[in-house]
């Protein structure tokens, strides 16, 4: 009778790490499948000027005593994505790194109608009035920051929806 018991213990034990591999499994594919819906919607809502924060979305899945959990996020390294992400209020930003975005964006443009390398800025006869024309596009971006705002694109709340019913059904087929 004590050995049957034991066996019963061992084989309860096994099932329940089985389980646990196979949620772990379904999360981290989850996790997955979330990271790359947040970056087909930041392409789509044209968010990007660096590629840094698509480069910075990160899963993680971690495992404690009774708990697995995952996560999905932009790394620390880019402070800008949680304004990104989020509405701001009205608020005066600074120039500087506006002037950056125009340039990295491509919003001047030549005669022609095509946008201006990046290269043109740093040298040559016409850098200056370059850099203050993209000075003049920030300045009037940041007055219109300051009157209304900015709309965020809260892209990991949209992957995350768009993913959950494929979490569900991954849980929904982990058998004993």
């Amino acid at each position: 009778m004590a050995k049957d018991i034991e066996n019963i213990k061992i084989n309860l034990e096994k099932a329940e790490k089985a389980v646990e591999d196979e949620i772990e499994k379904a999360v981290r594919q989850w996790a997955e499948s979330v990271k790359t819906s947040a970056d087909t919607t930041v392409r789509a809502g044209n968010a990007i000027a660096t590629m840094q924060m698509l480069r910075n979305i990160r899963s993680n899945v971690t495992r404690e005593v009774g708990k697995i959990t995952g996560v999905v996020g932009v790394g620390a390294n880019v402070p800008y994505a949680i304004f990104r992400h989020e509405d701001t209020k009205p608020h005066f930003p600074p120039i500087e790194p506006l002037t950056q975005w125009v340039i990295k964006k491509g919003l001047l443009k030549s005669k022609g109608g095509k946008s201006r390398p990046a290269a043109a800025f740093k040298k040559g006869r016409n850098a200056d009035s370059l850099n203050a024309e993209a000075r003049g596009i920030a300045f009037a971006i940041a007055r219109k920051i300051a009157r209304q705002g900015t709309t965020g694109l809260p892209f990991l709340k949209i992957a995350m929806n768009l993913n959950r019913e494929r979490l569900f059904a991954a849980m929904a087929k982990i058998a004993v």
